[in-house]
């Protein structure tokens, strides 16, 4: 084993490098969020009463159970922590892991550099031994700084450690399903959504447990059930860590012995034919068997979790009768209108704040496809860059559009089907429509990052990270103004609720046509690669 691990440490190495500023990212959000949660405890049950109104009231809900995940001890700021966004941060903390293993395994076989690399002084399971130890590195970074920032905003040193734990875990266990999904494909791309489905039924899975007593037991079959099933702050049942531990132990050992029986650069599932004539038809329709997958992903998980948030909004209404602190916060985060749609004007910019990643992530295809030559190829053909830069961008600025209008669709359907009593659609898909401008700026800048030189949209990457992370905890942290109007979102009245501000978002779809406009003509001039 140790001649086809050879050379791992300086692999490792590269890699860090390599992840110098994605993991710290990662580890930014999963730490804030879990930090900033407990500060409004105290403001919305500032006493035992209140506390046991909120117990109540959550106990009976199960739509909010759902989305949010079990609660075990309401009566204290960690067991508060733990029921909001335990279960969130467990699958952002796993959707990171997974990527990551993807990156530097997959990934690095479809561009052709690690077959060069194994050829002279790299072991066959060198790659993959990196990565899988790099996310146990990262896995112990986020445990260690999630603990130390419960335990100093005052919440109690066991529970912080458990909860810390249990995300370092759970990005284990996941780490090891990318690698065992990397093997399984020939290109990064599939791999990714196929691990990604998985981090989706295990959501899916313990959603349907929390919501109903009768299906409890599929808590423990869901990777994103055993944190909280762990119980930090409320017993604190380490040995259920165990779990995630042993899947990503399992995985990863299935992972090489896969890797072990396949040739570099394949996967176990051979990847279908093209067209026996072997013609491209036009540019338009390369991209669009490239980008149409991904689009409807994307697509059908914003309508899946839409739904789910819609559904959750009428039992929200009784929580809040019984806890009107709740309603003051929702109304400085979603503003004065009526609690419905303050509900809304929170989720929908998150929503569509996830959405964007789709845009961002449609013009990354094409930095891709020039990575790894194959736009050079296409452009041999006669076909011009502005063909081939337009077509990619029309998926981005489309999809942003068709995500919109599916989370507002989501919303409101899910909302009737759980028995709202307002009419909101048209709220609610005016809201959502508007939010189009923010996502295309911020397309905007990825498309000129792209233009101005080969691999910029990791430009486009870090600034929607940044934009994402002011939209989920921007107004929870009561960070200056200054700091907030980074985001495209904080120019806009929040929708829906508010009457459309059609000045800011006439001048953002102007600005975004221009970038996109100075990424076209910048790609036209510049050399590939």
């Amino acid at each position: 084993m140790s001649d086809a691990v050879v050379g791992a440490p300086a692999l490792a190495r590269l890699q860090l490098r390599r992840d110098r500023l994605w993991w710290p990212l990662w580890v930014l959000v999963v730490v804030a969020v879990a930090v900033v949660t407990p500060t409004s405890y105290e403001e919305l049950y500032p006493d035992p009463a209140a506390r046991a109104d909120l117990t109540r009231s959550i106990g009976g809900n199960g739509s909010l159970l759902a989305l949010t995940g079990p609660a075990y001890d309401l009566s204290n700021a960690g067991g508060f922590v733990a029921w909001r966004v335990l279960a969130f941060l467990a699958a952002t903390a796993g959707l990171a892991a997974i990527l990551s293993v993807v990156r530097h395994t997959r990934a690095e076989e479809e561009s052709g550099r690690m077959e060069l690399l194994r050829s002279g002084v790299l072991g066959r399971h060198t790659s993959l031994a990196s990565a899988l130890a790099g996310v146990t590195g990262w896995a112990l970074v986020i445990a260690a700084l999630t603990t130390l920032g419960l335990v100093g905003v005052g919440l109690p040193v066991a529970g912080s450690a458990l909860f810390g734990a249990g995300l370092g875990a759970t990005a284990v266990a996941f780490g090891g399903v990318g690698a065992l999904a990397a093997q399984v494909t020939e290109h990064a791309r599939t791999a990714r959504g196929l691990a990604g489905a998985v981090l989706g039924v295990a959501y899916l899975l313990r959603a349907a447990a929390d919501a109903s007593p009768s299906l409890s037991a599929l808590g423990w079959v869901s990777p994103l059930g055993w944190p909280q099933r762990a119980r930090p702050y409320a017993g604190d049942r380490w040995s259920v860590l165990l779990l995630p531990l042993a899947l990503g132990a399992v995985a990863a050992a299935g992972a090489f012995v896969l890797e072990r029986r396949r040739d570099v650069g394949a996967g176990l599932v051979a990847a279908r034919l093209g067209p026996a004539d072997g013609r491209m038809g036009s540019v338009a329709g390369l991209v669009a068997r490239l980008q149409r997958p991904s689009l409807v992903a994307w697509t059908v998980g914003i309508l899946v979790f839409a739904t789910a948030f819609g559904g959750v909004a009428p039992g929200l209404a009784d929580v809040v009768d019984e806890n009107p602190g709740m309603a003051d916060v929702l109304r400085r985060m979603g503003g004065e209108q009526g609690l419905m749609l303050s509900f809304f004007a929170v989720v929908l910019p998150i929503l569509l704040g996830v959405g964007m990643l789709h845009g961002v992530g449609a013009l990354a295809r094409l930095d891709g496809e020039e990575e790894s030559g194959r736009a050079e190829l296409v452009l041999s053909t006669g076909a011009s860059r502005s063909q081939l830069f337009l077509a990619h961008l029309a998926w981005a600025v489309g999809g942003a559009v068709l995500l919109a209008a599916a989370a507002g669709a989501g919303l409101t359907a899910g909302y009737a089907l759980a028995g709202g009593r307002e009419d909101l659609a048209s709220d609610v898909l005016t809201g959502a429509m508007t939010y189009v401008g923010p996502v295309g700026v911020v397309i905007g800048v990825t498309a000129l990052a792209l233009g101005l030189r080969a691999r910029g949209t990791r430009l486009g990457w870090a600034y929607a990270g940044v934009v994402l992370l002011l939209v989920w905890v921007g107004a929870l942290l009561r960070l200056p103004d200054a700091v907030l109007a980074i985001s495209p979102f904080d120019h806009l009245p929040q929708q829906p609720g508010n009457p459309v501000a059609w000045t800011p978002l006439l001048v953002e779809l102007a600005l975004a046509a221009a970038l996109m406009t100075g990424g076209l003509v910048a790609y036209r001039r510049r050399d590939l690669g």
